[in-house]
């Protein structure tokens, strides 16, 4: 993919806590109190920053009404016959 993973780096004192991967596997449940709190945490291999943890924000249009989709989908009369 083309696109940085990561925004351009941001001030010093605006930057996430960056960790590494050994510091983020010993101290998971320490980190995601701070990310309940509302911190955002960059996880880094070699200094070099490889993921981003950051509190769940739930889609508003996850929960869709059932049968939303009623006359969005059309199954052909022959779905199920055999195939040649």
């Amino acid at each position: 993919m083309a696109y940085p993973p990561f925004p351009p780096e941001p001030a010093p004192s605006n930057r996430p806590q960056l960790v590494n991967v050994h510091e983020a596997k010993t101290q998971l449940s320490r980190l995601l109190l701070q990310v309940e709190q509302g911190e955002e945490i960059w996880i880094a291999r070699a200094g070099k920053p490889v993921a981003r943890l950051s509190a769940w924000v739930p889609s508003p249009s996850a929960a869709h009404a059932p049968g939303a989709m009623r006359h969005a989908i059309a199954i052909a009369a022959n779905f199920d016959a055999p195939l040649q």
